[in-house]
């Protein structure tokens, strides 16, 4: 309203009537594409992976430890690798093969999302990042973000699926509710370490 008194007393011409108009209605379509936010939520599938260590020979590598840590760089127990606990991390076997899980109970994380204008993507619509990091005597030999593990075994029917009596751990445990069956998809890898 300010804008058009003053556009009235400075007596500009119809182009910067034309200006203000477009100005405001983009404004408008913007405010009211804010307002068509939709929320999503999820969590990662139950998975067992089991990855294979070997080295550019074949042989199996043992003593690989893996190490979760979010996107920026703390280490992160439990979540989204359930077996991977504070003073226990999961190890390749003599035969160069780690296994570990992730384990879901609902709802992990959820993304706010919009679109300005109802055409530029806004807000996050990706699930949290968790990289994993594959050491051997501290020294790294293999990374891959978390979610990315999935792609490794095919997807949909093509996936094996396997159950396991779970026990669940410590910090997560409830009375009578120590153990469970669980129902994992069954994602394993080999990886050739330089």
């Amino acid at each position: 309203m300010a804008c058009a008194l003053w556009l009235r007393r400075r007596r500009l011409g119809w182009q910067a009537w034309c200006l203000l108009a477009l100005t405001v209605a983009a404004c408008l379509i913007g405010f009211v594409s804010a307002l068509f936010h939709s929320r999503a939520e999820g969590g990662f599938p139950n998975a067992e992976f089991e990855l294979t260590f070997l080295d550019s020979n074949g042989k199996p590598i043992p003593g690989v430890e893996l190490r979760v840590e979010s996107r920026l760089g703390e280490v992160d127990y439990i979540y989204p690798v359930t077996d991977f606990e504070q003073g226990h991390a999961p190890r390749s076997n003599e035969k160069g093969v780690m296994v570990f899980h992730h384990v879901g109970h609902g709802l992990e994380f959820g993304a706010d999302e919009w679109d300005l204008f109802f055409l530029i993507p806004m807000g996050n619509r990706l699930p949290p990042l968790f990289v994993c990091r594959f050491l051997l005597e501290g020294r790294e030999v293999y990374r891959i973000n978390f979610h990315e593990l999935y792609g490794l075994a095919p997807p949909g029917p093509g996936a094996v699926r396997v159950t396991r009596r779970w026990k669940l751990p410590e910090t997560l445990r409830q009375p009578g509710r120590e153990e469970e069956d669980v129902d994992f998809r069954l994602v394993r890898h080999k990886v050739t370490v330089q």
